[in-house]
């Protein structure tokens, strides 16, 4: 679902931006630190996602992040979708709740319809401060918007599972040309009345 102001960049002067994660849960687990997104040609916008592990986590064989709803998702294989060394990226339509040791995180406003990346560790990592980067997913859409992000990893001493809920931004879905016009004409001078004087003529030709 979409859930921010639209914010739209011509594919000609997006260039290479960057951008932080807001609103993370906790400090001891996976944070989701930045992404870059870069034009690859053809409308194909590449994301690079960056992770941090914090100084109080682990990553073991089956930890996990999921991303959602990271629409226009070009394709499931390289180079569409890229795990770094040590992680495996996969796509689901849907997260389902996931148990930790503190309790279970039960994934909330997902679209079944917009696919979700899932990146899962194949091999250990930490503890201490590292950041992780290389996780790439290609989207054929230019608008962004934020969605939730969820992780799964374990404590300093791996005695616990630990969760963090977070937001990024991500692809968003176009808004449709129709859309696109009613804003703008409700966000210029006189739009109102613009839209009472077509709404006028039609009933004229009627």
């Amino acid at each position: 679902m979409l859930r921010s102001l639209w914010r739209f960049a011509a594919p000609a002067v997006i260039a290479v931006s960057a951008f932080m994660s807001t609103a993370q849960v906790r400090a001891d687990s996976i944070l989701f630190k930045s992404a870059t997104r870069t034009p690859v040609g053809g409308g194909v916008t590449e994301w690079n996602y960056t992770v941090e592990l914090t100084t109080l986590s682990n990553i073991v064989v089956g930890d996990f992040f999921v991303i959602q709803d990271f629409s226009g998702l070009v394709g499931t294989t390289p180079p569409n979708l890229v795990a770094p060394a040590g992680w495996s990226a996969s796509v689901e339509n849907s997260t389902l709740p996931y148990a930790t040791s503190t309790g279970t995180v039960t994934p909330a406003g997902d679209d079944p319809l917009i696919p979700n990346l899932r990146f899962t560790a194949t091999a250990a990592a930490g503890p201490g401060t590292l950041d992780i980067s290389g996780f790439i997913a290609r989207t054929f859409n230019t608008p962004i918007t934020s969605e939730n992000i969820y992780s799964r990893d374990h404590n300093s001493d791996l005695t616990r599972t630990q969760g963090n809920t977070g937001s990024i931004d991500v692809p968003a879905v176009p808004l449709p040309a129709t859309a696109n016009m009613g804003l703008v004409l409700l966000g210029s001078v006189g739009g109102l009345g613009a839209l009472r004087r077509l709404k006028n003529a039609k009933n004229v030709e009627a």
